[in-house]
């Protein structure tokens, strides 16, 4: 148990096999964090489990009849022809972003609200972060499908491949919001106001991805700009396999990873790295 407790140096965190490890060697602890995770979002509830799909199910009804039956409105990609299109088309971009965003808000209170276990009990705080991100890419993965099959039962014009090719969009999300959650855990500590900024950062990243508009119609010689935001290529592959009988870009499936991949290290690096001053902050 001391093992898994002590510090790591920092050289090792350069090991990409390092942060999956340390979860894997405390899996039952691991899952038990994402659990609690996830039944704390309709803890005392009457309708319980209900929760997690009654509020998506609600939003995404009012997107669909204020867009596409009161106002009418068509995605301005010919190839999406479901007859729901348009509110299914902005849900789903938001359904994406807002699993993104909930883990970095969530982020920045993860280890202050932590201070007696960080000064007194030998806990793995590095799985923290996994555990939320984990969390709330699961409730956000439920969401995608559903929205997909009320996309197939409204006409949508995806094919059933796309459950297949689905990971492999979404996964960077998992990836990059891991990361980000370590580093702002990490930086909610030392940064007390970090919340003011990072809200404006999000509202940034929020209307530069095109959620409420497709990439096309971006001029060309701006479109490289929205590219910058990392949720872009997962919002606009998703859209892609779930609306078109087509497969993901696979340079944006790639792009997406690797950006994933490097932003996981190097929250792990930063997070290891800061640790040892935790217990001088709080």
């Amino acid at each position: 148990m001391e093992e898994i407790f002590r510090d790591i140096p920092v050289w090792k965190t350069l090991n990409p096999w390092m942060p999956v490890n340390l979860a894997i060697r405390q899996y039952s602890l691991f899952l038990m964090m994402v659990r609690n995770n996830i039944l704390a979002k309709f803890r005392h509830s009457i309708l319980g489990f209900f929760w997690l799909f009654i509020p998506p199910i609600c939003i995404l009804l009012i997107y669909v009849y204020m867009f596409s039956v009161i106002f009418e409105l068509k995605w301005p990609d010919a190839d999406i022809t479901s007859r729901w299109s348009f509110g299914l088309v902005i849900y789903t971009g938001i359904i994406l972003y807002t699993g993104f965003s909930e883990t970095v808000m969530g982020s920045l209170s993860l280890l202050l609200s932590r201070s007696s276990i960080i000064k007194r009990v030998p806990f793995p705080l590095d799985l923290l972060s996994p555990s939320l991100a984990v969390s709330n890419f699961l409730i956000m993965y439920a969401v995608l499908i559903l929205i997909y099959l009320i996309s197939q039962f409204s006409d949508g014009g995806g094919s059933w491949l796309a459950l297949a090719y689905l990971p492999l969009t979404t996964l960077p999300v998992l990836l990059l919001t891991t990361g980000c959650s370590w580093i702002l855990s990490a930086a909610g500590l030392f940064f007390r106001d970090l919340g003011n900024l990072l809200g404006i950062v999000l509202l940034l990243l929020f209307f530069s991805a095109p959620i409420f508009y497709d990439a096309s119609q971006i001029p060309e010689g701006y479109r490289w700009a929205i590219y910058l935001n990392p949720m872009t290529p997962v919002i606009v592959n998703t859209r892609t396999i779930f609306f078109k009988p087509m497969a993901p870009d696979w340079t944006m499936v790639g792009a997406s990873w690797l950006t994933g991949l490097v932003i996981f290290q190097l929250g792990f690096c930063i997070f290891m790295r800061l640790r040892r001053r935790f217990a001088d902050v709080v």
